[in-house]
């Protein structure tokens, strides 16, 4: 068994019935931050400080109530190292019920959290910067069913994601110029043109454009972008009626 152990790629330590660590495997100290000859029972030390103490509250009601263990901690190492672990503990009985001890578990969580902090906060670059863009930027699966929707879409049509078109109280022809737009979408087409919306008591101008959200050869969305120009339109057409004037 101890020769198991030693090559497992998990840390794998044994307690005895007072919860004191008899064996700790290779792994186990490494994970944990321990030199080969430091005792195990150092381990409560060496977690880190914001874990502590909710952590070895934890573990000591699993103790005393002879019940599985089950977290996820972080330690830190004397060189300031902060390892992400799933620690797990199990307790035995012998053939009279007995508690004998408790057999644990270590895995190593690291390299995981890391790629879970990496990826909040590329998504939170991107959910900030198209929420910055001036001008309105969504997307839905294909069920029609919004995924994603920006503030400037937001602050104009309310709040979308989670529903679909016909869901949101919108005028039912702009939901069927919508649908057809999106039905396109769907079958591959990127849709763009010049389209009309009531907004504020006006008509406003808008450049629409609408494709299709591919995951290799399957489509499995469509996402969308309005842009304003009435401001532009209103601008063209009196440069129109000078020219005309003069």
């Amino acid at each position: 068994f101890r020769d198991l152990c030693t090559h497992a790629p998990a840390g794998i330590f044994l307690n005895g019935p007072d919860a004191n660590c008899a064996f700790a495997n290779p792994k186990c100290r490494d994970l944990i931050g321990l030199a080969e000859d430091e005792d195990p029972q150092a381990w409560r030390e060496r977690l880190h400080p914001d874990d502590r103490a909710e952590v070895a509250a934890s573990f000591d009601k699993s103790v005393s109530e002879q019940t599985a263990f089950h977290r996820e901690y972080r330690f830190q190492h004397a060189d300031g190292k902060v390892v992400s672990v799933r620690g797990e503990i199990v307790p035995q009985f012998n053939e009279n019920k007995e508690l004998t001890g408790f057999i644990g578990t270590l895995v190593d969580l690291t390299a995981l959290k890391q790629a879970e902090q990496k990826l909040r906060e590329k998504e939170a670059l991107l959910t900030s910067a198209i929420d910055s863009l001036p001008f309105d930027i969504w997307a839905c699966d294909r069920d029609s069913r919004y995924i994603l929707q920006n503030q400037s879409s937001e602050n104009r049509w309310g709040n979308r994601v989670g529903k679909k078109p016909e869901e949101c109280g919108i005028d039912p022809q702009i939901v069927e110029l919508w649908h057809r737009n999106n039905h396109r979408a769907l079958a591959g087409e990127t849709v763009i043109g010049q389209v009309q919306y009531p907004h504020e008591d006006q008509l406003r101008d808008f450049h629409s454009i609408v494709a299709p959200i591919q995951e290799g050869d399957e489509i499995v969305g469509f996402l969308g972008a309005n842009i304003d120009v009435t401001d532009l339109k209103n601008t063209e057409a009196a440069l129109r009626k000078v020219e005309t004037e003069l």
